[in-house]
């Protein structure tokens, strides 16, 4: 059993955030179709830049099952933890929960955490974690970023262990493109105001080429630095080749603020710069790194910028290899697979292939099991679990439908499969929509639900084959008030 010290850092929206002593938001799915109107007029917006949050909110604990629709977010948090607990011998000393401001750059939870752990890693030091204890960084989604500031820039390299990241963007999501370019909403309901407030958003943008500047295939491929002429803010080693050239005569992404902009490249830069010349001199890094990651889910990839519009796609920006099964080459439904790896490996080769989706990637018995399994060291056995790739399913689910309208589900299938589809309100265990298909090898299948009244539910596709895994998402029901 590990004598080393815990510490798990929530994703975006994972952090209970107050104000004299009252919650600022609460996105609770069960509560969210009631909830979403008011938060979609900007009450949550972050008004302090890229600074240090000064506005009296602070992060209090963390918060289960929430959700920002078409964005990110977190489901069950507390059985991860009670698991986290269960691979230490002393709980009150050798874990910690890391709540922090999500909406504000991630430097400053990081330079939080330093001020945090420090004093409680040197407790445990003069008493039985012995001198050699050190910390593991457990982070889901965004809490990864937060952790690898902290150990590059800030030093915690020399106190760290081991970083394990599940479905961390270590080189972005595209989703935060779309959320700041065409902001986010249905209908009415627009939240882009409150999500182009955060400075988290502008550090959770895509760092790689992934705008296409034209409307056909061999088009040349940008990031979003290059539409603002500040792309070697970012650099790429030479052991990779460099960067890429950028396309002549890009103007600015629309809703996207330079300066802004800039500040999230610096934040990457300081976590890069140190990961780059280690990369250039070969030199191994101070601390084992472990990565959970989805490869198998619809997941935005992508875009097109052809006259003044922003288009997302799910194809990925680079091709792969010939042979190469495309329903493999997708993401978590959030982080596309090859961005959820950390920045200085080459490919998946190392990473960990969980079904999961993004929000329900800590939940996952695998996560968990792997976990206890680095912490309490008898056997290798589960690193062979988890169902083998051809058996998973994919499920595609618009995450904000209105009540009344139908709308469609998608699911596909590698090897064919008879499914269940059930439709589950996340307030009772009363199934309302249910339906039986049977997939194809290689094939996708769309069925179309409506929904009568407005809630939070839950969609799973089930197989009838018990050692298939099961997948599930969100879908919010909303009626205009």
């Amino acid at each position: 059993m590990t004598k080393d010290i815990i510490v798990f850092i929530p994703g975006i929206g994972g952090s209970r955030l107050e104000r004299d002593g009252k919650a600022i938001y609460d996105l609770s799915v069960s509560a969210l179709s009631r909830l979403i109107w008011s938060w979609g007029g900007g009450g949550l917006a972050y008004l302090g830049g890229s600074g240090k949050p000064d506005d009296g909110v602070v992060a209090t604990d963390l918060f289960n099952n929430q959700l920002i629709p078409g964005y990110f977010g977190v489901a069950d948090y507390d059985g991860f933890c009670v698991s986290l607990q269960a691979a230490v011998g002393n709980p009150a000393q050798q874990f910690f929960k890391f709540p922090y401001d999500w909406r504000a750059s991630n430097r400053w939870a990081a330079e939080a955490l330093d001020a945090f752990i420090r004093p409680k890693l040197h407790d445990w030091r003069q008493g039985a974690g012995g001198s050699d204890a050190k910390l593991w960084l457990v982070c889901h989604s965004m809490g990864g970023l937060v952790a690898r500031y902290f150990l590059e820039h800030l030093g915690g390299a020399d106190i760290t262990r081991h970083l394990i990241t599940i479905g961390t963007p270590h080189r972005g999501a595209p989703k935060a493109l779309n959320a700041l370019v065409n902001g986010l909403g249905l209908g009415p309901l627009d939240f882009s105001t409150v999500i182009r407030s955060f400075a988290s958003t502008y550090e959770l943008l895509p760092q790689y080429p992934v705008v296409r500047v034209a409307g056909d295939d061999d088009a040349p491929l940008a990031r979003v630095a290059d539409f603002f002429d500040v792309g070697p803010a970012l650099p790429v080693p030479d052991v990779l080749g460099g960067a890429t050239p950028a396309p002549n005569g890009l103007g600015p992404l629309p809703h996207i603020q330079q300066d802004r902009l800039q500040d999230a490249l610096a934040f990457h830069a300081a976590i890069r710069h140190p990961v780059l010349k280690r990369m250039e001199s070969g030199e191994a890094a101070p601390y084992k790194i472990s990565c959970f990651f989805n490869r198998r889910q619809t997941t935005q990839q992508s875009a097109r910028w052809v006259a003044e519009t922003l288009t997302m796609s799910d194809d990925p920006p680079i091709p792969g290899t010939e042979g190469t099964d495309t329903a493999l080459r997708r993401g978590d439904g959030t982080v596309p697979g090859p961005s959820a790896v950390p920045i200085e490996w080459p490919d998946t080769a190392e990473a960990i292939a969980i079904d999961e989706k993004h929000a329900t990637m800590p939940a996952a018995s695998a996560v968990t099991d792997i976990i206890h399994n680095y912490a309490n060291p008898l056997d290798a056995k589960r690193y062979m679990g988890g169902a083998a790739p051809e058996n998973t399913i994919g499920l595609t689910v618009p995450p904000l439908v209105m009540v009344g309208h139908a709308f469609d589900i998608a699911v596909d299938v590698i090897r064919t499969a008879k499914l269940t589809v059930t439709v589950t309100p996340v307030a009772s265990a009363l199934v309302v929509q249910s339906e039986r298909i049977l997939v194809g090898e290689r094939s996708s299948k769309r069925l179309e639900f409506t929904l009568r009244e407005q809630g939070t539910y839950i969609v799973t596709a089930r197989s009838v084959d018990p050692m298939r895994p099961a997948i599930s998402d969100w879908v919010v029901a909303v009626t205009q008030p």
